[in-house]
């Protein structure tokens, strides 16, 4: 009987430590909700975890945007003294807090941050006053919406217009395939919705295409202004957002598609544009004179992150060349990540970062050429941008009207698409600064 009862008592234990394994095993495995679902049955067990486990966790959730979850988990970690030394988990804590507008919590422990890696937790400290400051003043002279039509509780993401009449996005919401395995949640598709006189979005359906290779996660993607070629990024992100690095789809590519036709039906040759063999190239956008590229990268001569770069594509036949990225500098660049470029008809860039003065998360900003030096780059400002991600920010000057992707409260999904509608008589932010 002393044998049944020991081995009865032991059984919760062993249970446990498979617990542990299949949730570290998981996590090295970037299965985030595995890893979650594993340690939660730990945690009824020992109530408790170590710390490299409750730092796999909070991490997890920070990746599937579990905010909440997110700052809960750090501040059982916290508990540890070796978590000072933690210095990515502390800077993720603390970014965390002020995207929920936790900010005494998150200028602690960027104070603490800095004392371990000082150019990027001065930048932290700098970009946490700003949002401060700046966090009661709205813009009132455009208006966001919610685009329900199209949104769903899945994630939508990179708005393209096409054509002036039709919307194309990303969005995981179809289970056409096996769902992506760190998040058991579906692959992205590429859909389209036509855009009426009123502006409203109706009609949605996938977006249609005769290369097979083209059906899933092919974007960001963004297209020539005469519609002759599409560049696509194929990727390996959490819900159209997050990339995850380390997984084995690491690198992200870029790769260029012509167009057969003005419906929308997409060729069979694909062009590698970058094959992404030691970084990644993502997240494209077309100059005005139709050959420039712009995308992201986090090539080695960078600033570090994802930088913004521009290239030239040359179109000979059925093959396409591309000339020597070139990095847009310092101005706009950073340590941190910019990514998500756009020109729009004046030839200004807006883009999206995570480092510059911001109010959390993703934010979009402009910035003009002037003498080939590019301005110092300005938020966009509250409602546009928020605490949350806030990205893929686009505008049509033929509609007046914007598009951005946001993953704020009160969405319909994971990462919602919005629209800018600009007040009459009111410039965007590229004529306001002429």
């Amino acid at each position: 009987m002393k044998l049944v009862a020991t081995i009865l008592l032991l059984i919760p234990f062993i249970c446990n430590a498979q617990y542990y394994k299949k949730a570290r095993n998981a996590y090295k495995a970037k299965d985030f909700v595995e890893v979650e679902l594993n340690y939660q049955k730990a945690i009824k067990i020992e109530e408790t975890l170590e710390l490299k486990d409750w730092l796999n966790l909070a991490n997890s959730y920070r990746y599937q945007g579990k905010y909440l979850e997110t700052l809960e988990t750090y501040k059982k970690a916290k508990s540890y003294a070796e978590f000072k030394q933690e210095w990515d988990h502390l800077y993720y804590y603390a970014e965390t807090a002020k995207t929920l507008g936790e900010y005494k919590i998150a200028k602690k422990w960027l104070k603490k941050y800095k004392k371990g890696r000082p150019q990027k937790g001065e930048a932290a400290l700098q970009s946490l006053a700003f949002a401060k400051a700046n966090q009661k003043y709205r813009n009132v002279n455009y208006l966001i919406q919610n685009e329900k039509a199209v949104n769903s509780a899945s994630a939508e993401y990179n708005p393209m217009v096409f054509g002036d009449s039709v919307l194309t996005f990303a969005s995981s919401r179809s289970r056409q395939l096996p769902s992506k395995q760190w998040t058991k949640k579906n692959i992205n598709f590429l859909y389209q919705a036509t855009i009426q006189e009123g502006k409203q979005l109706k009609d949605m359906r996938l977006f249609q295409q005769r290369d097979s290779l083209f059906t899933s996660n092919p974007t960001p993607i963004c297209y020539n202004r005469d519609y002759r070629y599409s560049v696509s990024t194929f990727n390996h992100f959490v819900e159209g957002i997050r990339h995850v690095k380390g997984t084995f789809l690491d690198k992200l590519g870029l790769e260029i598609f012509p167009i057969e036709e003005y419906g929308l039906h997409m060729m069979g040759v694909q062009m590698y544009l970058d094959k992404g063999e030691r970084y990644s190239a993502g997240f494209p956008g077309m100059g005005l004179n139709d050959t420039t590229l712009y995308f992201a990268s986090d090539r080695p001569d960078g600033y570090g992150g994802f930088d913004i770069y521009k290239t030239t594509v040359i179109q000979d036949r059925e093959i396409f060349l591309i000339t020597k990225p070139i990095n847009l500098g310092p101005k706009i660049n950073t340590p941190g990540d910019e990514i998500c470029p756009f020109i729009d008809v004046n030839g200004d860039l807006y883009f999206v970062s995570d480092y510059h003065e911001g109010f959390g998360g993703y934010d979009v900003f402009f910035s003009r050429l002037r003498a080939d030096e590019w301005t110092k780059p300005e938020n966009l400002g509250q409602p546009m941008n928020s605490s949350y991600d806030d990205l893929y920010y686009i505008y049509n000057s033929k509609l007046k009207r914007g598009y951005f992707t946001s993953n704020r409260p009160q969405g319909k999904g994971d990462y919602d698409i919005y629209s800018v509608e600009y007040n009459l008589g009111w410039k965007t932010r590229s004529e306001e600064s002429k």
